[in-house]
């Protein structure tokens, strides 16, 4: 994931946490949408008696569901309306004997989509980019991929929150490490960019 965030009220860029971790039971979840929305559903997560992906899998969409109505509900926490959220969980489902991602995407006032990926997933990816170079098989592929979303989502809208740095986890069977791959863009350019 990366790291830029854009402030509600004034609309400055920020370094946040778009991707949060339950290491007891080796889960990632990365989130887009607004970084109130991921925090808030990591609150429930956290404090929820599941122990393992699949049993984070299991309670998903009654989470999401809770998390999506205290934030419409909280006008004081959140400001502005709750924009369209997706939430990705990583981790190794013993139900189907190999590491697994679901996606979780807003779809309107009934709730979220499911999605199974069991392959490459990179989001934000428009399809006009075209497929070539999507094999994210090592952290050096996921770079160039990374610095290529960058790249190709602020031509298109130079005011997305997009950049900061690249955050890696490796999730295994058992254990789970977060690292910093690079700087995708400079806290200079986030700067200049808040005050144009």
């Amino acid at each position: 994931v990366d790291t830029e965030a854009r402030d509600q009220d004034d609309g400055r860029y920020f370094e946040a946490s778009k991707m949060l971790t339950l290491p007891h039971a080796n889960v990632a979840i990365a989130g887009r949408g607004d970084t109130a929305f991921v925090n808030v559903l990591f609150s429930l997560l956290h404090n929820n008696v599941a122990a393992s992906f699949d049993a984070y899998e299991d309670v998903m969409p009654a989470l999401l569901a809770q998390a999506m109505a205290y934030l419409k509900g909280s006008g004081l926490v959140f400001k502005r309306p709750v924009d369209e959220p997706g939430i990705a969980i990583v981790g190794t489902s013993r139900d189907r004997g190999s590491m697994w991602c679901v996606t979780y995407q807003s779809k309107d006032d009934t709730g979220f989509t499911a999605q199974d990926i069991d392959n490459v997933y990179l989001s934000p990816w428009a399809e006009a980019w075209g497929r070539d170079g999507l094999q994210a098989t090592t952290p050096h592929h996921a770079q160039v991929i990374s610095q290529e979303q960058v790249a190709k989502t602020l031509e298109g809208d130079p005011a997305a929150a997009i950049g900061g740095r690249l955050l890696l986890a490796e999730v295994t069977r058992d254990d789970l490490r977060l690292s910093t791959l690079e700087r995708l863009s400079t806290l200079e350019r986030l700067s200049n960019r808040a005050s144009t």
